[in-house]
């Protein structure tokens, strides 16, 4: 009888730790499978992620391409090899998504050419800068057309003004140019493109002058966008003058010492605190001396 209830009490305690160890496998399996599904999730979230900046990357160099085509042929050619590329990049990737892989392996090689994009719209930046900057030399004609009414105004303002032609000086060699930030360095670099320009200097050569008297003379430089409204800010220097018509606005000034001969690189500055506050057009530019209108000149943004 003894022997019976040990045999039934061995039966029950096998059965309990049977049915502990099968609770535990399947405990063990949907956690397996759980974290299954997540891992699965998060690499399709990856995917999804990394797909997304890659189509704005994609996007953006195509805009870049697409907005300064026409410029000049060779600027076309540029653009058509950098198209090229583009396409290159695209199929690259339309690839790895066909595949249909989700793993570590298939993300790290989407992340790769994301760079590459990133490394490619940044130095079709710079190509472009550098294709229009040296474009701006072949635009000659329109540079005499703005000497000649340059001279014109300066001859009517000084007569309005009632001051001897003879003794007003002459700003000469002018050289207008926007410059961009560089990176790491506190150096600036010319550019033409308005949305990486943080800054205009415009430097010129005082010519001599044996009529003109000696001593402080005012150069005031009023740099006028495309919808007429002069650049400037009071906080940074801008300012106003009346030249005894009216009330002239101007973006920046400086004095100097004249005696007579001529002065060499006088360099003024307007500087904003980030790129992309000065928008694409034609600016153009007015140099004062002493009030008097004495040359007018231009700055194209792309």
């Amino acid at each position: 009888m003894s022997e019976k209830k040990n045999n039934k009490k061995s039966i029950v305690i096998l059965l309990a730790v049977v049915t502990v160890l099968l609770l535990l496998g399947n405990v063990t399996q949907f956690k397996m499978n759980t974290d299954t599904v997540e891992a699965k999730d998060f690499s399709l979230d990856s995917l999804y992620s990394v797909n997304t900046d890659i189509n704005t990357e994609l996007i953006e160099t195509q805009h870049q391409i697409e907005r300064y085509k026409g410029e000049n042929a060779q600027l076309d050619s540029m653009l058509g090899k950098k198209e090229a590329v583009l396409i290159e990049r695209k199929n690259e990737i339309d690839a790895l998504i066909k595949s249909g892989k989700t793993d570590a392996k298939t993300i790290a090689a989407l992340r790769s050419v994301q760079r590459k994009l990133k490394e490619d719209n940044k130095g079709l930046l710079e190509e472009i800068d550098k294709f229009i900057m040296e474009n701006q030399t072949l635009k000659e004609e329109n540079q005499v057309l703005y000497n000649t009414v340059s001279n014109l105004e300066s001859e009517k303002s000084a007569l309005n003004n009632q001051v001897n032609i003879a003794s007003v000086l002459k700003a000469e060699y002018v050289k207008v140019q926007a410059l961009k930030s560089r990176m790491f360095s506190d150096e600036k670099k010319a550019t033409s493109l308005a949305r990486r320009a943080t800054e205009f200097e415009v430097c010129m050569n005082l010519l001599e002058n044996k009529v003109a008297k000696a001593g402080t003379k005012t150069v005031y430089v009023a740099i006028i966008a495309a919808n007429d409204k002069v650049v400037g800010n009071k906080g940074l220097g801008s300012g106003t003058f009346n030249n005894g018509e009216e009330e002239v606005f101007f973006t920046m000034s400086k004095e100097v010492e004249f005696d007579g001969k001529t002065i060499e690189d006088v360099c003024l500055n307007f500087e904003e605190a980030e790129a992309g506050k000065f928008k694409e057009g034609t600016y153009v530019v007015r140099i004062f001396v002493d009030k008097v209108l004495t040359k007018i000149t231009s700055i194209e943004l792309k």
